[in-house]
């Protein structure tokens, strides 16, 4: 017993042993590497509280502050800001570290590591400052002298400083030209100064409309789509002209819900590719793409649903009657296959082909109600469910515009079918050939 109470106290010994090691040893030596790499970054105040950026690179000098808690270009223009290219900035400079002194006293010669003008950054924390010039001669491996906060003393960092501070003026503005966001906004109006067309759409409880939009047809999708484009718009770049020498082609008018403000988008004629944008409120005009434009060239009939004159319930469809210049075809649904009202062998599988087509198919324009329609050598498709009529589908023969002038029984309106989509449907796929030396079915059953 003595023994075993002696191993045990020689243990706990052991014991003490191991956990002074790591506590004191390693414990405290990584805590000492820690504080370390804490001494060696070089910026370490946090982006929230930071109050102003400014910096000087081979691309000129920025100036970033933070105004009732947005942040803005005061120069060398004045305008909003980036918060993401600000904070991608700041996280880059949160990673410098110092790695050695170079030199350090009075009377160094900062020519030879390129700092007689350095490029330089400054943030400020309030009234605090932070400030690291960078010289413009490389050190090895083509790391960077650095003077801290006006020191006598030059230190070196790494090779990144020039891809840090590499940064166009473009970058920091901010790049989306509406200000709000859709809750914020009560109605948009879109002028088309080419075609006098305007659209307006209003957001009533968060469901936008379009305001003149008489149907009951409306793509919502296509609406939603109109409406965030608006609201994404990006410019490409700063326009430098004073004013434009182009005319006024577009403009977009966005009232507020508040109906204190409103803001007004005006594009211009595109010089090449380019198109004036200028933003109320903004002090400079910009360049945006002029193809973005192509989204909002939309009439009143671009947002209607170019499924509707043709939508059926494909699952509950037991009949298919076809008529065209080259006969006719009845057939009915048995179970799983399609059999031929008229002793014909039916192709099941591109009877459900063609169902499956005709329920994708769209019209590709709305021709209105008094349109001549040629009423010989028609093509019609019916669709039934026992004696309810799904869909009464027929089209004229003559293209016009490449489109077939078509009718539909669930809608008071002529519409435009493409040709393509008309000509590729699989309806003489659906009666089955049979080869030369193989018997007829009729043959067979004899």
């Amino acid at each position: 017993m003595k023994f075993l109470k002696t191993t045990g106290i020689l243990w706990v010994l052991v014991g003490l042993v191991v956990g002074y090691a790591y506590f004191y040893e390693y414990k405290g030596k990584n805590e000492k590497e820690t504080q370390e790499l804490e001494s060696k970054k070089i910026i370490k105040v946090d982006f929230s509280a930071l109050s102003k950026i400014q910096f000087k690179s081979s691309k000129g000098e920025i100036s970033l502050e933070k105004v009732d808690g947005v942040w803005k270009v005061s120069s060398p223009y004045q305008d909003y800001a980036d918060i993401g290219t600000i904070q991608n900035l700041y996280n880059a400079l949160a990673a410098e570290k110092t790695e050695e002194t170079i030199a350090e006293g009075e009377g160094i010669d900062k020519s030879l590591y390129g700092l007689t003008e350095p490029q330089w950054i400054e943030l400020y924390e309030n009234t605090k400052k932070v400030r690291v010039e960078i010289g413009t001669v490389n050190a090895l491996s083509g790391k960077k002298y650095l003077v801290l906060n006006n020191e006598n003393k030059v230190v070196l960092g790494s090779f990144t400083w020039d891809s840090i501070l590499n940064k166009d003026l473009n970058e920091f503005r901010k790049k989306d030209l509406v200000e709000y966001t859709e809750s914020q906004v009560e109605s948009i109006q879109f002028s088309n100064l080419k075609t006098g067309k305007t659209l307006k759409i209003e957001n009533k409880d968060g469901i936008w409309n379009l305001s003149e939009f008489k149907t009951n047809d409306l793509d919502r999708s296509v609406l939603e789509s109109f409406v965030s484009s608006v609201f994404t718009l990006r410019a490409g770049q700063i326009d430098e002209a004073s004013s434009s020498k182009k005319p006024l082609i577009a403009k977009f008018v966005l009232k507020l819900k508040d109906g204190a403000k409103l803001e007004e988008i005006r594009i211009f004629e595109a010089e090449g590719t380019l198109s004036r944008v200028e933003v109320s409120g903004r002090p400079i005009a910009f360049k945006i793409s002029s193809g973005m434009l192509a989204a909002f060239n939309k009439s009143l009939d671009d947002f209607r649903d170019r499924r509707q004159p043709l939508k059926f319930d494909r699952q509950k469809v037991d009949y298919i009657h076809y008529v065209s210049h080259s006969g006719q075809l009845s057939i009915k649904k048995q179970g799983d296959k399609w059999v031929s009202l008229d002793n014909k062998t039916v192709d099941s599988a591109e009877v459900e082909r063609l169902l499956n087509r005709l329920s994708q198919l769209k019209v590709k324009n709305f021709l209105g109600k008094d349109i001549p329609f040629q009423k010989s050598g028609v093509t019609q498709i019916k669709l039934k469910s026992g004696d309810l009529d799904l869909l009464d589908l027929q089209w004229s023969p003559r293209v016009v515009k490449d489109v077939f002038v078509a009718k539909s029984s669930i809608f008071d309106e002529y519409v435009g079918l493409p040709v393509q989509d008309i000509e590729s449907l699989p309806t003489q796929a659906i009666l089955k050939t049979e080869s030369k030396d193989q018997p007829s079915s009729n043959k067979d059953a004899q």
